[in-house]
């Protein structure tokens, strides 16, 4: 798997990752900064913001490492 960061326009930092052929973008959240956000309000956050640009599946799953990972904009790449 293949991470890295990029700063978008809207000075967001994402990070991309491309694995077998599909590419997705990544938001990291430490969970101590999200503890009165569901995970389903987190998702709903994330799909109205700007960095949702295909409006299509957004994943996110919590981490015991002490991380919230929401994925979102996956493109199959040819």
């Amino acid at each position: 798997m293949l991470f890295f960061f990029r700063l978008r326009e809207d000075d967001n930092k994402l990070c991309q990752s491309i694995r077998d052929g599909i590419m997705a973008e990544s938001l990291i959240f430490a969970n101590e900064d999200i503890v009165d956000l569901s995970i389903e309000a987190l998702i709903k956050e994330v799909e109205q913001s700007s960095m949702n640009k295909q409006n299509l599946q957004i994943t996110a799953k919590q981490s015991n490492s002490g991380f919230t990972f929401v994925n979102l904009n996956f493109e199959v790449l040819a």
